[in-house]
């Protein structure tokens, strides 16, 4: 995991007044003596302290900056059982034992498991002339909120060398069609309802390879669009996140394998980078639909010109006999 460092923060202010009448060497006297006492107070606890109390009340970028600070607090901010919590209060789905067990198995365990999913994916690796293994099993595992609350959570397993897999586009099937959630929020009516519907939406998809020890987080956060279906009337709440192919033949699996071991970014800018790629991905796409009726539209005219002065032609040597 990659930590950028930080100035060691200030944890206890410590306020004093002096007399205006006191002379210069005692106001110096009194402010390096009270810097020294919040230089050592964070040294002066006891690890105990530390451990129980402070940096479980931490999330994992807070953790990660703290660990930055001294060597003290990077022994004790790289404990397992920290990021564990970590990462099950990020994401609940991970507390399903089949995910546990996977997280267990990367190098650094639950704090790898956060360093790769946490941060978001900015660009797919290159395509290398030996390319990695592709991943023939794969897990899911997804977290739905609405307004800061949990309203769905389920880890899923899929074959990826499977038939059914393999010879249809990529797609998980996290819930059976006609399986439903039961949840708190009122079906929204009216245009106002619908937007902030997509306001209070958070989705988490973490997809983890077992196999190759990895994982990233493929979903936008919140939705890019949120629209209602005109023949059925229900919303279609859309998270997407956009990724390059090295050409126009690659799979779904090739641009997943090159996605593991992509750069990642920081996890409030990539969300906003996310949602603009996505409205450009779809731009373009609207462009290539357009230019393709529009070819298709000079084809057929062509075709027509062509049959009527081939009808005309076949009738005029008719007449010429």
């Amino acid at each position: 995991m990659k930590f950028q460092k930080y100035p060691a923060h200030v944890l206890f202010s410590l306020a004093l007044r002096v007399p205006a009448r006191r002379k210069l060497s005692e106001k110096v006297e009194v402010s390096a003596a009270a810097a020294a006492a919040a230089a050592a107070t964070i040294a002066t606890l006891h690890e105990d302290v530390l451990r129980t109390h402070i940096l479980t009340r931490l999330d994992g970028p807070t953790l990660a900056s703290a660990a930055c600070a001294s060597s003290q607090l990077r022994s004790l901010s790289s404990q397992g059982d920290l990021w564990a919590n970590i990462c099950r209060s990020t994401w609940p789905s991970t507390s399903s034992p089949l995910v546990s067990r996977v997280i267990s198995t990367f190098p650094d365990g639950p704090r790898s498991f956060f360093s790769d999913s946490y941060s978001l994916l900015t660009a797919v690796a290159s395509p290398s002339p030996v390319p990695a293994p592709r991943p023939s099993r794969l897990i899911s595992a997804v977290d739905i909120r609405y307004r800061g609350d949990l309203i769905f959570s389920r880890a899923v397993e899929t074959d990826a060398d499977s038939g059914w897999f393999q010879c249809s586009p990529f797609r998980i099937d996290v819930l059976d069609p006609k399986d439903a959630v039961r949840t708190a929020i009122r079906f929204p009516d009216a245009e106002q309802a619908r937007r902030e519907l997509g306001d209070g939406l958070r989705l988490s998809w973490v997809l983890i390879d077992p196999a190759g020890r990895r994982a990233m987080d493929l979903s936008s956060q919140a939705p890019v669009s949120v629209q209602r279906h005109w023949l059925t009337g229900e919303l279609h709440a859309r998270f997407a996140t956009v990724v390059e192919a090295a050409d126009a033949g690659e799979r779904g699996l090739g641009v997943l394998r090159r996605a593991f071991g992509g750069r990642r970014g920081k996890r409030e800018r990539e969300e906003r980078e996310r949602q603009r790629r996505y409205e450009e991905f779809e731009r373009r796409k609207r462009e290539r639909k357009e230019m393709k009726l529009r070819t298709e539209g000079t084809l057929d005219f062509l075709f027509v010109g062509f049959g009527v002065l081939a009808f005309a032609l076949f009738w005029l040597l008719l007449l010429c006999r």
